[in-house]
């Protein structure tokens, strides 16, 4: 397998040396979160639980090929293959729920491109999701103390993608937007299997198509292909509130199900975060400011005479 370079700068704000614990922590990190971005663009979870297949572990392979320093920029040197390269026969199909990747692109491309998305606020975006989302934040210790992270450029015009505070800051904001998985159950036409990345799709009744990853071997699913099926598992939101994807334990035929399953799910919201609510409290804030105070004018003896009337 063919191997390209791709180089990775941290903008530090002294002269080049870093902390070599959070190098070392960069240095690791990258290739999990550009892995996760990978998966994203080829079957929209960046999550790959369980044994990878073949192609998987082929866009897993992401080498460190050494560093370079200049004034203060590091550069961090990586060798991984283009995902055409490592999953040729995927990126020869057409897929109806995301557009491929450019032919030339790597893992770590694809981060580039899922922080294009997360810096424009794109919470309709396919590019990332809660576990892509979580791993960028994990970068932002090391953003703090060492600097930016230029990865690659995403289009050809633009010098790189910044990885930033203020980026990391939005990502753990499209994070907490995001509403938790929960249970479901929805009937539609099995209208697409893709065996290789345990893909489906589901035709709806009012034809919006509902892309989903089946828990078991997809092939088994190929006798009901273009039938009416019932699936159940866990229905994954975008940042938008609206379902990125159905992750289902079972798929089998429908029966006479409930009018309620064959509707689409509405867009799911959030409550605010409970630490984003707390404020320090002073004497002059907050319950600080309530002791000792009355509503009421009445003096002492007024309200123990009505204490004692109605004791």
């Amino acid at each position: 397998m063919r191997f390209v370079e791709r180089q990775v700068q941290i903008v530090t704000t002294s002269d080049g040396t870093v902390n070599p614990a959070l190098a070392a922590d960069v240095m690791w990190k990258l290739p999990r979160v550009a892995r996760s971005a990978a998966f994203m663009a080829i079957r929209g979870s960046g999550a790959f639980p369980g044994r990878r297949p073949g192609w998987a572990e082929r866009i897993a392979e992401i080498r460190f090929a050494g560093t370079a320093s200049h004034g203060s920029t590091m550069s961090l040197r990586y060798s991984l293959p283009t995902l055409v390269e490592a999953a040729p026969d995927l990126l020869g199909q057409s897929n109806l729920f995301r557009p491929p990747p450019p032919a030339d692109a790597t893992a770590l491309d694809m981060l580039a491109f899922a922080v294009h998305e997360v810096a424009n606020d794109n919470a309709e975006s396919q590019a990332y999701d809660e576990h892509v989302l979580r791993l960028l934040a994990s970068l932002g210790k090391a953003v703090d103390d060492l600097g930016p992270i230029v990865l690659p450029a995403w289009a050809r015009d633009e010098e790189g993608t910044t990885l930033d505070n203020p980026i990391i800051e939005r990502a753990r904001g499209l994070q907490r937007r995001t509403p938790p998985p929960m249970p479901w159950r929805i009937v539609g036409e099995l209208d697409m299997i893709r065996a290789s990345t345990q893909e489906f799709g589901l035709l709806l009744a009012d034809g919006t198509l509902l892309p989903g990853i089946y828990e078991g071997d997809a092939a088994e699913l190929a006798t009901l292909l273009r039938s009416e099926v019932v699936a159940a598992g866990l229905l994954v939101f975008r940042a938008s509130g609206r379902p990125l994807r159905l992750e289902a334990n079972t798929i089998c035929a429908a029966g006479h199900e409930a009018p309620m399953w064959r509707e689409f799910p509405p867009p799911q919201t959030v409550t605010a975060a409970v630490p984003s609510l707390r404020r320090r409290q002073t004497p002059q804030t907050g319950l600080g400011a309530m002791f000792g105070q009355w509503p009421g004018d009445e003096d002492d003896e007024v309200i123990a005479a009505e204490l004692a009337r109605i004791s």
